[in-house]
């Protein structure tokens, strides 16, 4: 039986695996897979595997004995080694025959997997992103906040900074009919014609987070704590921002931040509770998402069950 390799961001794999279902979690942002999974959402690349082991050294991965037929090599690695990718990638291009395949050579500290590459193009990328706000959250971590919020189609959703639209497109794409998203005339402009491309209604008005519409939950990227001479300003914004969710009663607020400074204290001095977080490491940036309930929604639950 075939086996694949879906690879993600590191910190994404336990949400990949349930978006997978038959999968298994074999390292940070690595998932294996009995089926070629080319439309999930939280996946980048996927390879059909032909090798996959723990190696001491260089000569533990070029000296692997594979029969592939390839082209092409592509290599990724992520970790600290003696080597680079380009050492990896010649050493196998002299294994290529005349094959149109891309050999695709997955490294993660010591871990690697050897295979074809079953998806030219990445998953990760979206051909709605057209018109791309300058503080717009990537297609892939907007579909992550929203596995990790626990959003469901069922649910009517609020991006009250939506930029260009990304977070409320993936909810489309999942099948999303209540979806509003707030913000400046040109970034409304911008993810309107997202929305259209990506084929997905959504009710756009130009405003702020004071004109937000009562919604059972809330994914946005907010204010953020960029600078600490204006770390006051920004916690003042931040806590009258969670006041209003606060005020339309939603049933949770997922937040997307780079810099979330003290999110947790500033969110239980608002009146919610941290459900759950999770840190995703993209490159040199980590994206955090803290999913907040109010106290009063999770109090009720508990007094139904006692």
């Amino acid at each position: 039986m075939k086996k694949f390799l879906v690879t993600t961001l590191p910190g994404l794999e336990i949400y990949l695996a349930k978006e997978l279902q038959d999968a298994e979690i074999i390292y940070n942002g690595r998932v294996n897979t009995s089926h070629a999974a080319t439309t999930c959402r939280l996946g980048i690349y996927i390879i059909e595997i032909h090798a996959q082991f723990k190696f001491n050294n260089f000569n533990d991965i070029i000296s692997k004995n594979i029969d592939l037929p390839f082209n092409q090599v592509t290599c990724k690695r992520m970790g600290e080694h003696p080597f680079t990718s380009q050492n990896v990638r010649d050493a196998f291009m002299k294994k290529s025959t005349d094959s149109n395949n891309t050999c695709f050579i997955d490294i993660i500290d010591e871990l690697c997997t050897i295979g074809l590459l079953i998806n030219k193009k990445k998953l990760s990328s979206r051909s709605y992103h057209m018109h791309i706000h300058s503080g717009s959250v990537p297609p892939l971590i907007a579909a992550a906040a929203l596995a990790i919020s626990e959003y469901t189609p069922k649910k009517s959703l609020c991006d009250p900074f939506c930029r260009d639209g990304v977070i409320l497109i993936e909810a489309g794409i999942l099948g999303g009919k209540e979806l509003t998203g707030i913000d400046k005339k040109n970034s409304i402009r911008n993810a309107k014609i997202n929305a259209e491309v990506a084929e997905v209604n959504i009710n756009l008005n130009i405003g702020d987070y004071k004109n937000m519409p009562s919604c059972d939950q809330v994914v946005t990227k907010p204010f953020e704590f960029t600078s600490k001479v204006k770390a006051d300003k920004t916690a003042g914004k931040l806590k009258e921002f969670l006041i209003m969710t606060q005020v339309k009663q939603v049933e949770s607020l997922t937040l997307i931040m780079n810099h979330p400074g003290k999110i947790k204290d500033i969110a239980l001095e608002c009146g919610f509770l941290v459900k759950r977080t999770a840190v995703i490491s993209s490159g040199q940036l980590q994206w955090y998402i803290t999913v907040l309930h109010p106290k009063t929604a999770i109090l009720g639950v508990f007094d139904k069950k006692l």
